[in-house]
């Protein structure tokens, strides 16, 4: 071979060399790349949105463990509140996966210009250590039994923002170089992006459950006030309803006395005349007034009471017919007329002594503007529309002025007393109480006047009756198939502290043949049941010592079930719960020959 063959030879020698030399490095490099990227992808998918930072600490410990040759790897994060780095997750040889701390202790907390985490954070800018022994810089975390000497701390940085430290560590110095910290340099952004959002996620949960509790805490406050507003609410309408009481309370007053009055004294000329005709009148009379007398206080008392709101299916024309028994004479002697004009109408929902109220206060008002034109005309007028039952109340007074009709619903406005010009007193609530009922009701509340031509108060309630709305009660109402005397002669006990309804009730069962026995306290009724079995007890609820109920629960241990009607003088609600609670029947004071006889018949056919 010629030397210049020679030489040619060993030249493509050497650039095949440097050819897979290149080639070499070059698959190297590429590897490298390779391993990077798919480093960089497994951090990217366990890094998806996850708002769990458990979760996100541990897969970051977990792949940098996997990936890069470390012996011992920890994830500080930083407290700004505390202003310090507190260590959140960690791994070493010893673990076979990343564990996170989730305590709170000052032993793994570091200020942020303490030791070289502490740089790092307050900095931003990573150091690498290559023998920890020689510097001053590195703080051994208590009780780590971890021989460092290599250490490479890398910030986490979302934009300019550092949120915490990546603590990467070796037990033989110089094992970490460019390539670990060029690595780190592509993944800690990323990490730091999946820190921020956990920590905006958990900001986002501790202002929710702020909200949440601040919205529970406003609506309990609002509960509140509208439970005060119901009660203050519930007051104002009872206090006007006193108001009207103590309005009718005059009137009412003088019709008691004048029925007393012929009560009285047609009773004083039957007994003076020993003539049949003039005791039979008498005691039509007393009858007539009596009966008066019983609907004037059943309709005062259902009206006064002091009920929680109940709404029923009811008869609005009887409804305004019981309001107008309590006023109706007095009106009178005002030279008032009252003219009625009632359609047939079907059950409607309402709240019966609420809505009465409503009608009294539109009367009285009515009232007292006829009084000042010395006597008119009141017109009740009930009819239904397609959607509506409407009751029209209207006068003949000197009408309400124009600039008026706007202000008259609202609080405490009124002509009347001290708050307006007239000797008439008036507190200003009425017509606002009533417009707050009738809207509490789904109705509305109109007034239509001319100045000089009266005034039109119009009701207007929806008349939609649910099939399961509750039927109102009506009391003193005989079913006439019970008229007749009972079948059979019963043994009787009459209990009543009062010594004339005693006898009343105890001739009026011997007048059917039945036994009677009478006794005048609960306690001897309950005796006289264990010496006796009695088919029927009448008894008063309302007794001195032992109460009606409480005899009859002493009865009820004794003998079972005995068949007990309450006498009383309670209104109807306040009755049916008594039967609701105890299962007996009532009936109500005063009462009829008629209705002793219906009961007995019914019960002696039970």
């Amino acid at each position: 071979m010629s030397l210049d063959d020679f030489r040619d030879h060993i030249i493509k020698d050497k650039k095949n060399y440097l050819f897979h030399s290149t080639l070499v490095n070059t698959n190297m490099q590429l590897v490298r790349k390779i391993h990077e990227l798919s480093i960089v992808k497994r951090i990217n998918d366990s890094l998806k949105f996850v708002p769990d930072l458990k979760k996100v600490c541990c897969s970051i410990i977990d792949t940098i463990k996997d990936e890069i040759n470390v012996k011992f790897c920890s994830l500080m994060v930083i407290d700004n509140e505390k202003h310090c780095l507190t260590l959140k997750a960690y791994w070493s040889q010893s673990e076979s996966k990343a564990i996170f701390y989730e305590g709170n202790s000052p032993h793994y907390e570091f200020k942020l210009d303490e030791g070289v985490a502490g740089k790092v954070a307050k900095e931003g800018k990573p150091i690498l250590i290559n023998d920890t022994s020689s510097d001053e810089r590195f703080v051994c975390i208590p009780n780590n039994n971890q021989h460092i000497k290599s250490l490479l701390c890398m910030p986490l940085q979302a934009g300019e923002e550092t949120v915490g430290v990546l603590n990467l560590s070796h037990e033989n110095p110089n094992a970490f170089g460019k390539d670990e910290k060029h690595l780190l340099d592509m993944i800690t952004n990323q990490i730091a992006i999946a820190l921020k959002n956990v920590f905006l996620f958990q900001e986002m949960q501790a202002i929710n459950r702020t909200l949440e509790n601040r919205v529970q805490e406003r609506t309990q406050k609002l509960e509140d006030m509208n439970n005060t507003l119901i009660q203050t609410r519930d007051q104002l309408i009872h206090s006007e309803k006193m108001a009207a009481i103590g309005t009718l309370a005059g009137g009412v007053a003088h019709e008691f006395n004048n029925l007393l009055c012929m009560i009285q004294g047609y009773a004083e000329l039957a007994l003076q005349k020993n003539d049949p005709q003039m005791s039979q009148k008498a005691l039509n009379v007393v009858l007539s007034a009596s009966e008066r007398a019983k609907t004037i206080a059943k309709n005062l008392l259902s009206f006064s009471k002091r009920t929680e709101s109940k709404r029923v299916a009811a008869n609005i024309c009887e409804a305004m017919e019981e309001t107008l028994t309590l006023i109706e004479r007095d009106i009178e002697k005002d030279n008032i007329v009252i003219v009625r004009k009632y359609e047939e109408m079907p059950e409607v929902i309402f709240d019966v002594s609420l809505i009465q109220q409503v009608f009294l206060n539109i009367i009285i008002n009515a009232r007292h503007a006829m009084n000042n034109s010395k006597g008119g005309t009141l017109s009740v007028n009930i009819y239904k529309t397609d959607a509506d039952a409407v009751v029209e109340i209207s006068d003949t007074g000197p009408g309400i002025k124009k600039e008026l009709l706007q202000k008259i619903f609202e609080p405490f406005f009124t002509t009347k007393g001290v708050w307006g010009d007239d000797d008439v007193p008036g507190t200003g609530l009425g017509l606002s109480v009533s417009v707050g009922v009738v809207e509490s009701h789904n109705g509305k509340l109109e007034v239509e006047s001319v100045e000089g031509q009266g005034a039109t108060f119009r009701i207007r309630l929806p008349l939609n009756v649910p099939a399961d709305a509750e039927i109102a009660c009506k009391p003193g109402v005989s079913d006439n198939k019970f008229l007749n005397t009972a079948t059979r002669k019963a043994n009787v006990l009459v209990v009543d502290d009062e010594d004339g309804i005693r006898e009343l009730l105890s001739e009026m069962l011997k007048i059917s043949g039945h036994v009677v026995t009478t006794a005048m306290s609960g306690q001897e009724a309950v005796s006289a049941c264990k010496s006796n079995e009695f088919d029927i007890i009448f008894m008063d609820i309302m007794m001195p010592g032992m109460s009606g109920v409480e005899s009859f629960k002493e009865m009820k241990l004794q003998n079972g079930k005995p068949k007990v009607v309450f006498i009383t003088g309670l209104n109807f609600d306040d009755q049916n719960r008594l039967m609701d609670l105890e299962g007996a029947e009532c009936i109500k004071k005063p009462f009829k020959l008629s209705e002793i006889s219906n009961i007995m018949k019914r019960l002696l056919k039970a």
